[in-house]
């Protein structure tokens, strides 16, 4: 599948905010769209934790969005703390902001082309290299990280509570929002009931976790035992299409409570980091 996106004019960015740290500063930087998808052109905005030139970096991706941030935000400060530089890409559109599942997958597309701007202008201004760099995402986050591993040469992704095929994540997810905009789009389409909108979306949707899961890239997975947003066996599914040289770790809890084991994962991560960028091929 093609994700290239036209030439865009890296002059264009603009610096929105600077604050400094002691060793470290924080920017934040606003790209223009340069493939806007439904007539919208919303900007991209990155966060960047700078310490030096040439440090290994966390690429972090939020959970749902810019009001969301926690947990990305823990990881980037966490990893810059550790001597890395780090950044967040926050998501310009929601994927559910689709009325119909060719909307859906033009958004989910529109992940990608951010991504790939994010990644270009950070390299250009040589504020990253690629290959010492560990992408990380947590749900809607971690689906992001990992449609990213066969488009992005990031040295390693690290993906949690990260769903698995989208149409079945959004057909299944036991979720109020989700299901109330579910039912919304089963009533303009249509559609005789779930499964009807399950397979729809399934036809529809190129940009899924499955089809551009990546057996070569370098793949950390978390998953949860008892998601009720994310059933257990969709996420076994990702595990699966990363492979078995990919280690996935489950933990006793759900998709929110996951974080409670973040004192367990997030030394994991950072074990599997320096592995991953020093040793692993």
């Amino acid at each position: 599948m093609d994700y290239d996106i036209p030439e865009w004019d890296m002059d264009a960015v603009k610096e929105i905010q600077r604050s400094s740290y002691g060793k470290h500063s924080l920017v934040r930087y606003e790209l223009p769209d340069a493939r806007p998808v439904l007539g919208q052109s919303t900007p991209i905005i990155i966060d960047v934790y700078f310490r030096k030139p040439g440090r290994p970096a966390l690429i972090a991706h939020p959970v749902v969005g810019s009001k969301h941030n926690e947990v990305a935000e823990l990881f980037a400060k966490t990893y810059c703390h550790l001597g890395w530089n780090a950044v967040i890409v926050h998501r310009a559109q929601h994927p559910m902001e689709g009325r119909t599942p060719e909307e859906f997958e033009q958004l989910l597309r529109n992940i990608i082309y951010n991504d790939i701007q994010v990644e270009q202008y950070l390299t250009h201004k040589g504020l990253i290299q690629s290959e010492r760099c560990i992408s990380f995402g947590a749900s809607l986050g971690g689906v992001s990280n990992a449609l990213l591993t066969s488009v992005l040469p990031y040295k390693g992704f690290v993906c949690m509570v990260a769903g698995g095929p989208i149409a079945e994540v959004m057909a299944r997810m036991d979720n109020p929002e989700v299901d109330e905009w579910r039912q919304a789009r089963i009533r303009e389409l249509g559609y005789s009931g779930v499964d009807e909108f399950e397979q729809r979306y399934l036809d529809v949707i190129e940009t899924d976790s499955l089809r551009l899961a990546n057996r070569r890239a370098n793949v950390l997975m978390f998953n949860a035992m008892f998601d009720r947003i994310v059933r257990p066996k969709t996420q076994r599914k990702l595990s699966r299409a990363f492979g078995w040289r990919n280690p996935s770790f489950w933990f006793p809890a759900g998709h929110a409570t996951i974080v409670l084991f973040l004192p367990v994962i997030i030394p994991l991560m950072w074990v599997w980091s320096l592995y991953t960028l020093h040793i692993k091929r």
